[in-house]
């Protein structure tokens, strides 16, 4: 897979820091460069103000707040989400399912099909239904 087209500047918002690293060196081996992680939403408003995303890799759950009001920011910006979770999107709110979604633990395999989505321009998996991924040993 070649990087996207204009997606130059990920953001990835994960509280688990080694999840978060993961993610990183993932999209550095996808050719990615600037890469940004925050692991917390102070961080991740912080980085929003300061240096707008091309794309964020979001953790549905940053400590015991949810991700939702950060990526409603994000949405009303038109940067393009890929949410990162434990668990299937049936547990995510309408507004948000078709979105793609990651599950825990990513592999590049899934990361690159996300991507795929994204590059897609559409907030939504492929036609075919979201990029929703499962493996075992998922965990929030």
């Amino acid at each position: 897979m070649q990087k996207p087209r204009g997606l130059s500047k990920i953001l990835i918002v994960e509280d688990e820091p080694t999840l978060a690293w993961i993610l990183k060196e993932l999209l550095h081996e996808l050719g990615f460069v600037e890469i940004s992680t925050a692991h917390d939403l102070i961080t991740a408003n912080a980085m929003l103000n300061e240096n707008a995303p091309d794309l964020a890799i979001l953790d549905v759950n940053i400590g015991p707040n949810p991700i939702f009001p950060f990526a409603e920011k994000l949405r009303v910006r038109q940067i393009p989400i890929v949410f990162s979770s434990g668990h299937a999107s049936s547990s995510f709110l309408p507004e948000w399912i078709t979105y793609p979604i990651l599950l825990k633990p990513v592999t590049k395999a899934a990361l690159v099909v996300g991507l795929d989505a994204v590059e897609g321009d559409h907030p939504l998996g492929s036609a075919d239904g979201p990029a929703e991924r499962s493996g075992p040993g998922q965990q929030s």
